[in-house]
């Protein structure tokens, strides 16, 4: 996979647990949690100006 979501594929690694140590996975939901607070400001940008992609976002989350 070339692209991400919230997460790259390393991130996915460390939060399954399959890698890392707890201080880097704490960083990594550090980074996580970051990106979430910052998806409001994506998600209005979306909503006001390209509803067709804020609308394929919202049927992920029904």
């Amino acid at each position: 996979m070339s692209s991400r979501a919230l997460l790259t594929e390393r991130e996915r690694e460390v939060l399954a647990g399959r890698t890392g140590s707890d201080a880097y996975r704490a960083t990594v939901r550090s980074r996580v949690r970051n990106r979430i607070d910052e998806l409001d400001i994506d998600l209005a940008l979306l909503e006001r100006h390209e509803p067709e992609l804020y609308r394929r976002v919202e049927e992920l989350t029904e």
